[in-house]
């Protein structure tokens, strides 16, 4: 039979019942031949004695990766072991949801480092991950190295998160006390103002004669007519306090904006046109009297 060039071999039988083709694989690998075969995994493939997986990896002699994902198989390496099939050229085994016992692990591994040059063991295990029956729960053993990196970069990335938290928090008080000495505020203070019970306030202020304010100090002057307009002075001394900031210079021309755009809006059809029209004449009439046609 020729030589297979496969370098990676999955065998998957997740959809067929365990212990079904565990001695069919077996004569498959005797009648095959993989010289290259450097990674294999066994997924949801159940091996009723070490003997057989043995048998099965004994031909393979530069297999670098092994890996077993939801098998079921011998709860002790003691045969595995005692047939002196230990591969010197693996350098990752994974064990991933399968029935083999802590004990039976530990054995192996320290047989694989006696065989092992120096330069191999430093890379063992690079993945361990078994889940023991006896206790039923699962349990990983991975390298230490890479663990204490990943907690490292998790705890900076937690660090990271709470620097942006804590800005945006502080962003969001500086607005909040921004937009308080603006537009809501003065609109707070005017909804307070009431027409007083004897007279209105904000009438009376209005017919102040306006000679009355120049040349005089806001405070001062509103200071002096305390008594007589309460609620307006309570008003000017809350607008006058607020400290000069473009948030609520941009509030009120935002405001003004709006205001503009509702009336556009109620216009009628009928209205623009007539606005249009009119606009046109009076251009019309401007060019007619620069040229002479018409007297102004």
């Amino acid at each position: 039979m020729p030589e297979l060039h496969t370098l990676s071999l999955k065998l998957d039988y997740s959809r067929l019942p365990r212990d079904a083709l565990a001695q069919e694989i077996t004569d498959n690998f005797a009648c095959c031949n993989f010289p290259k075969l450097k990674a294999l995994r066994f997924h949801s493939l159940s091996f009723k004695c070490a003997d057989q997986l043995c048998f099965v990896l004994a031909s393979f002699k530069k297999l670098q990766c092994l890996d077993f994902l939801d098998c079921t198989l011998s709860t002790s390496f003691q045969g595995f072991l005692e047939s002196g099939t230990i591969l010197a050229s693996l350098e990752r085994i994974t064990l991933w949801k399968t029935d083999w016992s802590i004990e039976g692990l530990v054995s192996y591994l320290a047989a694989r480092c006696t065989a092992l040059s120096e330069t191999m063991i430093r890379v063992l295990p690079m993945i361990v991950s078994i889940r023991d029956s006896k206790a039923s729960h699962s349990r990983s053993i991975e390298n230490a190295e890479a663990h204490e990196v990943s907690a490292e970069e998790e705890i900076e990335d937690r660090r990271d998160w709470e620097r942006v938290q804590e800005l945006n928090m502080k962003n969001a008080e500086w607005m909040s006390k921004t937009e308080a000495m603006g537009v809501p505020f003065t609109e707070h203070s005017i909804s307070r103002i009431e027409p007083g019970r004897d007279h209105n306030e904000v009438e009376e202020y209005l017919s102040q004669s306006p000679e009355l304010w120049e040349g005089c100090d806001p405070m001062k002057c509103w200071g002096a007519r305390q008594a007589q307009f309460p609620n307006p002075r309570q008003l000017a001394r809350g607008i006058m306090t607020i400290p000069g900031c473009a948030v609520a210079v941009e509030h009120i021309f935002s405001g003004g904006r709006n205001t503009i755009s509702l009336r556009h809006a109620s216009h009628k059809p009928d209205t623009l046109r007539t606005l249009m029209l009119v606009k046109q004449q009076l251009h019309l009439a401007h060019i007619a009297v620069q040229a002479g046609l018409v007297d102004e």
